[in-house]
């Protein structure tokens, strides 16, 4: 397979491993740490009525799911890729972040101090640590 094929396809698949393990996180999440009840949870405006109701509890699933999800999904890029460059697991972060800066958009009552440390923390933080591991796996 020639390598640039290689590297697309391995990105697009730690894309894939990412969201399965964002969704999976938030699942297991919610069953931990369940949401107040009478809210639609699967709706911008669902979330964004409850917003007021919810603990730090409650942002510690959806922040673990960004970290997870982008962690994974760039190990799964930076390992198998065929390279040592970081653009794979950095365009995984970078897909991920792009949703997260619309995941915020969408709900505007989301606290600043989340979106700060969701955004500065969960992904490219993420990616970065997964091209560490990967590297030193390398060596």
């Amino acid at each position: 397979m020639p390598p640039l094929l290689r590297q697309i396809l391995l990105t697009l698949l730690g894309i894939i491993v990412g969201a399965m393990a964002n969704m999976a996180t938030l699942k297991v999440g919610m069953m931990v740490i369940p949401f107040p009840a009478g809210f639609d949870q699967n709706t911008p405006e669902g979330i964004e009525g409850a917003m007021q109701q919810f603990t730090i509890a409650h942002f510690f699933v959806p922040f673990l799911a960004h970290a997870l999800g982008t962690l994974l999904g760039a190990f799964v890029a930076a390992k198998w890729s065929g390279t040592q460059s970081r653009l794979p697991a950095l365009i995984v972060a970078a897909t991920f972040f792009i949703g997260g800066v619309m995941m915020v958009m969408q709900i505007p009552s989301t606290p600043t101090w989340f979106m700060a440390l969701d955004l500065i923390v969960a992904y490219f933080p993420m990616a970065y640590l997964a091209h560490a591991i990967t590297s030193k796996q390398h060596h």
